[in-house]
């Protein structure tokens, strides 16, 4: 996998201190020999520094100066346990190793933990450790974002300003800063590791930061001196994919000299290899996939709601549905005036419901004058015309009476090939043919 080695100073945000550690003093006539003039140090026995890292080998430097004591660094709580000693005699030694390990470190997450074990005083000048990003043999990809990149969105927008203090020192001299409590930054992007960098200040905010929707992480920019392009924070091993940081400022005013505290934001850098943005893209097109399937169901879901409602119109209003003609609804063929007299329909046609017939009068269909007399059962008398056997010559012939208390009303008559509904319906061969939507009219 390709390696990255990286610096962080002293004042980094992420590196956490407990109470009893101090900014070093510029007074110091050492001052100049540490890393960026930049130090800070305890005298405080039990005082400790932590750093949480994902990668391989931490390295540890300060100096080691006559009034200097004993100290000791744990890795992943005792884990890998190292007692050293700062005192040396003269002017002292500086940007030394305080700590290496003894043997190589295995990739993963980590924990270092430096303890001050005497009361005399420790310093920390900067760490470096190494991470990996994607396989073997690959290339590391490296990608700078500015903070006026189109990934960085800013909430709300009018709370930022472009103007943060020693500009000059920024990365393009470019930055955003905000003083508001409900302000906060979104970074989007695709790589397997992301840094992020902006200043410390004596006037810094403290803020939280949360990736992709996980637990919030608090760090501080309130340092003693300030500093431009801080790593202010870290993560490693990602995987591919689109990812989102949201930092969000969380402090308020320090007194009334310092004023308002501020957090400002500098740069991203995001790292990735050819492998995981291969896998970024391949997981970019599945999701394209499964947009297209959605928008697929969806066109077959509407195209059933409509031969749904197309399937209701035609049974509200002819009782039934008839398959053969569902694409053609609204439309019925007429029969020639020829194929009707071959048909032998006599006008008006009378119709008998004989006592042993059961009738339903079903009203769901229309209201009012428009009911249908349904006959669910066919015992015929013998006065009904004969039929034939063969669906093709079916005939009813014949007029029948209805009784005196009837009404008009629509009818339907049931026969294994020959129905009557609502308007009469032949089926003589294929296709079917509709005809009379005027109905005939009965007589008692």
């Amino acid at each position: 996998m390709p390696r990255i080695t990286l610096t962080i100073e002293d004042n980094s945000p992420v590196l956490q201190y407990s109470t009893q550690w101090e900014a070093g003093n510029s007074q110091d006539n050492a001052a100049d020999r540490y890393s960026l003039s930049s130090f800070t140090l305890s005298n405080t026995n039990g005082s400790w520094m932590s750093f949480v890292y994902s990668g391989y080998d931490v390295h540890v430097y300060g100096a080691k100066r006559a009034n200097h004591g004993n100290y000791r660094v744990d890795i992943d709580n005792g884990t890998t346990s190292f007692e050293g000693n700062g005192s040396i005699p003269g002017d002292g030694s500086f940007q030394v190793s305080l700590f290496s390990p003894s043997t190589p470190m295995a990739n993963g997450l980590h924990n270092l933990t430096l303890t001050n074990q005497e009361n005399k005083f420790l310093d920390v000048d900067f760490l470096t450790w190494q991470s990996a990003v994607g396989e073997d043999n690959e290339q590391l990809l490296m990608n700078t974002f500015d903070d006026m990149h189109s990934a960085f969105s800013y909430f709300p927008s009018s709370s930022w300003t472009t103007n943060p203090p020693n500009q000059s020192r920024y990365f393009g001299t470019t930055g955003h800063m905000t003083s508001d409590p409900n302000a906060y930054m979104e970074f989007a992007f695709q790589g397997d590791a992301i840094t992020l960098y902006g200043p410390v200040d004596p006037s810094g905010s403290a803020y939280t930061v949360e990736l992709d929707g996980g637990p919030a992480q608090r760090f501080t920019t309130n340092k003693a001196s300030p500093q431009a392009q801080m790593l202010m924070y870290q993560a490693f091993n990602l995987g591919p994919g689109a990812h989102k940081l949201t930092m969000r400022y969380a402090s308020s005013v320090v007194s009334a000299t310092q004023g308002q505290q501020f957090l400002a934001v500098d740069y991203a850098t995001v790292y990735t290899t050819p492998s995981i943005q291969k896998a970024a893209d391949a997981a970019t097109k599945v999701s394209g996939g499964a947009i297209a399937g959605l928008v697929v169901g969806n066109l077959i879901l509407l195209l059933i709601i409509i031969l749904g409602m197309i399937c209701l119109y035609r049974y509200k209003k002819y009782g039934y549905v008839d398959w053969r003609s569902f694409l053609r609804p609204f439309k019925h063929k007429r029969m020639s005036e020829d194929f009707k007299q071959e048909l032998q329909l006599p006008r008006p046609f009378n119709i008998s419901v004989p006592p042993t017939t059961n009738v339903l009068v079903d009203n769901r269909w229309t209201s009012g004058k428009r009911r249908l007399l349904r006959m669910s059962s066919w015992r015929w008398p013998t006065s009904t015309p004969q039929q034939s056997s063969s669906w093709r010559s079916s005939r009813y012939q014949g007029s029948y009476d209805m009784p005196a208390s009837s009404i008009p009303v629509r009818f339907a008559i049931r026969a294994p090939e020959v129905k009557y509904r609502g308007h009469i319906k032949y089926r003589i061969g294929l296709p079917r043919y509709h005809r009379y939507k005027k109905y005939p009219t009965w007589q008692s």
